[in-house]
């Protein structure tokens, strides 16, 4: 009798599925591309990035961050189109669909219409930029604009100013780019985000953390539902750009700090998911300090705001799996020596990961960008 019952427990435990069996993962990639002119060496890259993003084929999500070119948008969906059929931006007609079907007429002038700055609204602009911050440059002219042209700001679309903050450190660079109606595809990706997959993609979200407030970059985010995976939010919060806070809606903010600004947006986040299961991708621009012996010190960015999602009930397991920079001090694309940090990050609340790791690094002897990405397996948690 008891040799039966010892048979019947190792038959049991003979059957009972694997961790991989009960929970089949996906492999998720977050990337900052950075393409655009103020990151060096932007031309080449921009022509090889869709080629290394080909060769992570086991990938089934992709969030992209800083693809802010219609243009350059449309490369990376040819190239891959084949494996990510399924994609989707603040600038697509509809999911999967970057364009509506339009005949020869909108061709010819439909260009006129969604170049970000061909308006007569950006004459007062440039008067006022002329007049008010003559012989201003740099980085010093988004001050002086914000402090001396904030009507005339207001006066321009949301997507010309990103296209004129995005485009060069020189105004004049920056307008002839804006106003470019020799390319059919001149649209503005204002909140730079792409999402692709593999999968199906359904009850598909874009989000203004504050909609109807100009920013020098109104950052937003996607949701969407991907099939066999469940809800991702592929997003871009605000960064620390080493200047005072020069936005001039401040109250509709509810900010004085890029700090401030960045918490409020994982506020937004946070309430509009209300406790639903999902996985958070992105440049989320915060992240903890690691101090390892014998190695380079991680510095932390806003380290308050990374607490803060951990406290929202986030997990992130790249610290303790890899733990490299993702922005990197000897990152040759790095005009200055900025110290190193952990700024992109794939968290996720009711699932479980692992394989948590750097990537997007070199390719054909080429930094891709002035990040690395990284990728993450995923699966759901039975428990949560």
């Amino acid at each position: 009798m008891l040799s039966l019952a010892l048979r019947l427990v190792v038959m049991c435990l003979t059957v009972v599925p694997s961790t991989a069996q009960l929970c089949p993962s996906k492999k998720l990639l977050t990337f900052n591309v950075g393409l655009n002119p103020r990151v060096t060496k932007y031309e080449s890259r921009k022509k090889i990035v869709p080629d290394a993003l080909k060769e992570h084929t086991d990938v089934d999500v992709m969030c992209l961050q800083e693809v802010w070119y219609e243009k350059d948008m449309t490369n990376f969906l040819n190239a891959l189109k084949p494996t990510y059929p399924y994609h989707y931006s603040f600038i697509h007609h509809a999911p999967s669909q970057l364009r509506s079907s339009s005949g020869i007429f909108s061709w010819i002038f439909g260009r006129f219409r969604t170049a970000p700055c061909l308006s007569a609204s950006i004459f007062p602009l440039g008067y006022c930029m002329v007049r008010q911050c003559k012989g201003v440059k740099g980085n010093a002219m988004l001050g002086c604009l914000t402090q001396k042209c904030t009507e005339q700001l207001e006066a321009i679309s949301q997507d010309c100013i990103a296209c004129l903050l995005m485009s060069s450190i020189d105004p004049l660079s920056a307008l002839s780019k804006c106003v470019n109606v020799l390319s059919y595809y001149n649209k503005m990706n204002g909140q730079g985000l792409l999402l692709l997959s593999k999968k199906p993609i359904l009850n598909v979200q874009k989000t203004l953390f504050f909609p109807g407030v100009k920013q020098m970059l109104a950052r937003g985010f996607i949701t969407a539902d991907v099939a066999g995976l469940g809800k991702v939010v592929c997003t871009h919060l605000t960064a620390n750009i080493h200047l005072p806070y020069i936005e001039w809606n401040k109250d509709e903010l509810k900010a004085m700090s890029w700090e401030e600004q960045q918490r409020n947006e994982i506020n937004n986040i946070h309430y509009h998911l209300d406790g639903r299961k999902h996985i958070l991708m992105g440049d989320l621009n915060t992240g903890p300090a690691i101090t390892n012996p014998g190695e380079e010190p991680i510095v932390g960015e806003y380290p308050s705001n990374f607490a803060a999602l951990l406290t929202y009930g986030y997990t992130s397991l790249y610290e303790g799996e890899d733990g490299r920079c993702t922005w990197c001090r000897d990152n040759p694309l790095h005009q200055q020596r900025s110290p190193s940090k952990i700024l992109d990050h794939i968290m996720m609340t009711g699932f479980n990961g692992r394989n948590a790791t750097r990537t997007m690094g070199v390719y054909r002897g080429q930094q891709l960008s002035d990040h690395y990405g990284m990728t993450l397996n995923v699966c759901h948690n039975i428990f949560y």
